[in-house]
């Protein structure tokens, strides 16, 4: 009633979160496990990031390594947020291998009757759907090499998922001790022509990269 009055101006942005991505390589047990940062933001620029390695370990660098004391499968988050303010997060599981090192009087040798021993099933990047199971299938083993035991697809019904993409992962072997190797591997799948599919494949540089057998 005293006539007064007062206003303010502030700006506000509006706008999409970032997108937080990274991808990793050298998973053996022992390496130091690369985070490479593939995060992407239309609003501002990325100038924060916040790495939780799953194992009580952290950093804030932008393409931080890990060294992991042991095998197993981690949760990997990221987090990130901008110069406008806005964060996002993602989490990835990462799988670190045990390092084998078999010589010409020792092989490297499993049939999976004593269980999975250090193979893992994992799924492909941010996908948490995985039909892997260990153990007796619930269908028939067809031409099994040994035993009853194998890894099977049978997790959503005895069936794999729509779209999944998962895979079950061997020990890192160490081959520097034998002058030819030579890996002998037996497996056996049942696929619908032209909707489904596996591939047996292998990696020599820490999983930059795989080649099918």
């Amino acid at each position: 009633d005293q006539g007064c009055k007062h206003d303010t101006l502030k700006t506000i942005i509006i706008g999409k979160p970032p997108k937080p991505d990274f991808t990793w390589s050298s998973y053996c047990e022992g390496d130091v496990t690369q985070f490479a940062d593939q995060s992407v933001t239309s609003q501002g620029v990325i100038d924060n990031y916040n790495w939780d390695f799953g194992d009580g370990q952290s950093s804030t660098l932008q393409n931080p390594g890990n060294n992991y004391a042991n095998f197993g499968i981690y949760d990997v988050k990221l987090t990130v947020s901008t110069s406008a303010g806005c964060a996002n997060d993602t989490t990835k599981r990462v799988y670190i291998l045990d390092l084998i090192a078999p010589t010409a009087d020792d092989a490297y040798s499993i049939n999976f009757e004593n269980g999975p021993e250090t193979w893992v099933a994992v799924a492909n990047g941010a996908t948490v759907d995985n039909s892997w199971i260990f153990g007796l299938p619930g269908g028939e083993i067809n031409s099994a090499n040994s035993g009853t035991s194998a890894w099977w697809t049978g997790g959503n019904n005895d069936s794999y998922f729509r779209n999944e993409e998962s895979f079950v992962i061997g020990p890192c072997l160490n081959l520097t001790a034998i002058k030819r190797p030579m890996i002998s591997l037996k497996y056996w799948s049942d696929m619908q022509i032209g909707f489904d599919g596996a591939v047996v494949q292998y990696s020599t540089n820490g999983g930059n990269t795989w080649a099918t057998i």
